[in-house]
């Protein structure tokens, strides 16, 4: 019987430790794992790649301005038509390690780990995105 009273006393703490987790807000730059050491190259709407720090860099400190809460799936598709919401992708790939890879669509992201998250100071500066895509464009 004592012993059923600690599993159970584990469990509760556990769940709770897990729910404590999964309610906290991350900046959207940590979801996307950039690090300037590790840089291979980024690719955004699957078509434009760039192996430039200097871009990487831009956008890590535009998202990090941008706060994220994990969210569920159903939470992620039940708000917003997704389909009518303005977004892009984005794919950083590191010298090692696995490639991250994000859709964002207005106030909503997914990483392709099948997380999802609400992004709460949102949605996303689609203008500052826009400019970015014309920066690269030219480049390419």
């Amino acid at each position: 019987m004592k012993n059923k009273k600690y599993i159970i006393i584990g469990l509760l703490v556990s769940i709770s430790l897990f729910s404590l987790k999964m309610f906290n807000d991350y900046s959207l730059d940590s979801i996307i794992s950039y690090n300037s050491a590790n840089f291979e190259s980024l690719l955004v709407n699957f078509e434009l790649f760039t192996d430039n720090k200097g871009h990487a860099e831009d956008l890590s400190e535009f998202l990090s301005q941008y706060r994220v809460k994990k969210i569920s799936k159903f939470e992620y598709e039940r708000e917003r038509d997704l389909k009518e919401t303005k977004g892009f992708h984005v794919f950083v790939n590191p010298q090692k390690g696995k490639t991250t890879m994000v859709f964002i669509y207005g106030d909503r992201l997914h990483r392709f780990d099948s997380s999802y998250y609400k992004i709460l100071n949102g949605p996303i500066d689609m203008d500052w995105v826009n400019d970015f895509i014309k920066e690269l464009e030219q480049e390419q």
